[in-house]
């Protein structure tokens, strides 16, 4: 059996284009985003502004699209960092259940942890929803963070010795 391998570029958008498909990732237009990933396109672009904006169905599309969970954006932040910015707790559990690292850091050093509890105070309950789910979803390891934001570390119980890695 004979197999060829066909290897196509992704499309590319004029700035219209872009700014169309950024809006309709932001607004939850499932069926607009469905229509651009009929043609080659990459799915990366658009996956940080559907968890900005909190839109769990566009996010969902773009990661069976295989856009990559952990792929960072200029600031350094991941889409699973955004979703925590905002408060968006069902996209949080989406990424982590599709293998979002809960211990990498943006640019400042910011984890998503670190994010969550710089969060507004007033919003206590999303705040601890989304706290328990990073370290639910952290795969059994602990995330430990101490004063300065850079110094976040992962632990893994299940590892001899107590080793850790850091962000």
């Amino acid at each position: 059996m004979d197999v060829q391998l066909v290897v196509l570029s992704f499309c590319s958008l004029d700035q219209q284009q872009e700014l169309d498909l950024k809006i309709a990732a932001r607004t939850g237009n499932v069926l607009e985003v469905e229509k651009m990933l009929e043609h080659p396109f990459d799915p990366n672009v658009l996956l940080h502004e559907a968890c900005w904006a909190g839109q769990e169905g566009v996010a969902l599309l773009l990661l069976e699209a295989k856009a990559e969970v952990n792929l960072s954006n200029s600031c350094g932040q991941s889409p699973l960092h955004l979703a925590t910015l905002q408060g968006h707790p069902a996209l949080v559990h989406l990424l982590l259940d599709k293998a979002a690292d809960a211990s990498l850091a943006d640019m400042k050093g910011k984890t998503a942890v670190h994010l969550a509890r710089d969060r507004d105070p007033r919003d206590r309950d999303t705040n601890s929803t989304i706290l328990r789910l990073l370290e639910e979803g952290s795969g059994g390891r602990r995330i430990r963070t101490t004063a300065s934001a850079g110094s976040a570390r992962v632990s893994s119980p299940s590892r001899r010795g107590g080793a850790r890695r850091g962000p």
